[in-house]
């Protein structure tokens, strides 16, 4: 294996360490030629010094991640935020460095685009996990009285995809509610009705429906309580958020990304639980929707040159085969006269 650059990342990265901090690195690296060879290559290396594996990270802690490079290239097409940063990170922060991964910076504005939907997700995941915005569990109750209007009608054993009409009017009516169709094994679509991210099949009762929209209702009505007195909230969770978010946001405007992050401090402030939840929820609603308007104005492409990423996956790849030594491949040839050993050597001559 051959690592072609390591790099200090997380929150020393960001500008957002505290002493209690970690020690995060990631890498990139070439497979062992044998282990390509023989199909056996590693994708992926995870290591920690940590022992308790339960115990939450301390500053004696280092977690070091490696991806292989056509898995580097893979997470790129996602727009993963880990390889985008990657890309960008800063010459101080870097520990190793090759030719190889100096060819891979050469072409970085090749493998940045406008793709925003996992950063957008986590964001959502977070703003539905605390309710941040009201308007979650209105529409939430406005689907609770619906179905219980179909129940009173038509009793609660009725399908829920009986009343597809209404729920597509009230999907287009509502932010927080679509119609979704999921593709099934074999062929058949099937389709749920879709508040607040949480999936209802058409499959489903009204009965069954209204006890699912309930206890999302009563859940969100919890967890807006507690958040609301600044209680029961994942700081460091959204302290990520509101950083992702911001990145999203230059790298629309630029293809580019600037570490570390320019509101590390107001960042560093979040993690810590010193900005209250009214403030850190206003801003992580202001920050998607900003999200959004950069992503419709971005010049970047839709997807990243996935030839190009062959190209180098394929010419890194080959030359770890080619300058190998044929004998630490098992080439050794038997004999003088043996083809495969003149033609193994014949490669590094």
């Amino acid at each position: 294996m051959k690592t072609i650059v390591k790099t200090l990342f997380g929150s020393r990265l960001y500008g957002t360490n505290t002493p209690e901090s970690d020690t995060d690195y990631k890498g990139v690296h070439l497979p062992d030629p044998i282990e390509m060879l023989l199909h056996k290559k590693v994708d992926h290396i995870k290591e920690n010094t940590k022992e308790d594996r339960t115990a939450k990270n301390t500053s004696d802690d280092v977690d070091y991640e490696s991806n292989a490079l056509h898995r580097f290239f893979k997470l790129l097409e996602g727009s993963d935020s880990m390889a985008v940063e990657m890309l960008f990170t800063p010459e101080t922060h870097i520990l190793e460095v090759t030719p190889e991964w100096r060819t891979v910076l050469g072409y970085r504005d090749r493998f940045i685009t406008k793709n925003i939907d996992g950063d957008l997700g986590y964001m959502h995941r977070q703003a539905n996990k605390y309710g941040v915005k009201g308007s979650r569990m209105a529409t939430v109750k406005l689907a609770i009285s619906w179905v219980e209007s179909w129940i009173r009608l038509y009793g609660s054993i009725s399908g829920l995809g009986q009343h597809y009409k209404a729920i597509s009017d009230f999907a287009d009516a509502n932010e927080h509610s679509s119609v979704v169709g999921i593709p099934h094994p074999s062929g058949v679509t099937q389709w749920h009705w879709e508040v607040c991210d949480r999936k209802l099949p058409f499959g489903n009762s009204l009965g069954q429906t209204h006890a699912v929209l309930t206890r999302i209702f009563e859940n969100y009505g919890e967890r807006t309580r507690a958040a609301e007195e600044n209680e029961g909230i994942d700081w460091k969770a959204l302290s990520h958020a509101i950083r992702v978010g911001n990145q999203a946001i230059e790298r629309l405007q630029t293809g580019e990304l600037t570490f570390p992050r320019p509101d590390a401090d107001f960042l560093r402030k979040v993690k810590q639980g010193e900005v209250h939840y009214k403030k850190v929820s206003q801003r992580l609603e202001e920050i998607m929707d900003s999200m959004r308007f950069a992503q419709g104005k971005s010049s970047l492409p839709d997807e990243i040159d996935i030839e190009l990423t062959h190209q180098i996956t394929l010419q890194f790849y080959s030359n770890q085969i080619f300058q190998t030594d044929p004998r630490k491949l098992g080439w050794a040839p038997a004999s003088s006269d043996s083809l495969l050993g003149e033609a193994a050597f014949a490669l590094v001559a």
